[in-house]
């Protein structure tokens, strides 16, 4: 008996179907944007002409002048003396003396005042006498002399604002101010220390005993 052949498997292809294109249709793209350079024209610029600073005035405002009107001086405020101390890069050891050092807690800080000084032709050096007051310890609303400071500054050049610190031997406390300002502008050489200060208690010998300002 002869076997049947087995049947093979029938194998269908799967065309896929073509995308039907429609006749008519315009495919455009989109046109680039053109950008057009715009060239300005060269002006030439202005020429700025700096001008120089004024001049200070002149005599200096609100200072009082000399018998010769060639110096002039003024005692500044309170206000006015702390935006010039803030203004120094450099305070010089006068300054540090009339406050209190937070290394050296035991030094105690002194008594100070201060004093604007300016001259027509310059100065080599200056001299101010002052007197050192202070609240009277028997009469708390009066006062007493505490003594008498005479403190010698550099130099300084014309019509240039020195600021010279008055620097007492009485602790900083409270009531002390500095009155019967007497300022002096010299141009001579002198063999005494600058800068200095030398403070002369009021019950003690009148031999002054020299407290140089340290720099």
């Amino acid at each position: 008996m002869t076997a049947k052949p087995t049947p093979k498997p029938t194998v269908r292809a799967k065309v896929a179907a073509k995308p039907s294109v429609k006749t008519g249709t315009k495919v455009t793209t989109p046109k680039k944007k053109v950008v057009k350079k715009v060239y300005r024209k060269y002006k030439p610029r202005k020429r700025v002409v700096i001008t120089p600073s004024p001049s200070p005035n002149w005599p200096p405002v609100g200072f009082s002048p000399s018998p010769d009107k060639l110096s002039y001086a003024k005692v500044p405020t309170g206000v006015e003396l702390v935006g010039i101390l803030s203004a120094l890069k450099s305070p010089s050891g006068s300054v540090k003396q009339c406050s209190q050092d937070p290394k050296n807690p035991t030094i105690s800080a002194k008594s100070c005042g201060a004093v604007l000084a300016a001259s027509e032709t310059g100065c080599s050096w200056w001299e101010v006498i002052s007197q050192v007051n202070g609240v009277d310890p028997n009469n708390p609303k009066g006062q007493i002399i505490l003594g008498n400071l005479r403190t010698l500054s550099g130099g300084t050049t014309a019509r240039s604002t020195a600021v010279i610190i008055l620097v007492s031997s009485i602790p900083l406390t409270f009531g002390v101010h500095f009155d019967h300002i007497n300022v002096q502008c010299w141009n001579k050489p002198t063999a005494e220390q600058v800068p200095s200060n030398t403070f002369t208690p009021a019950t003690a010998s009148p031999t002054p005993s020299p407290t140089p300002s340290q720099s």
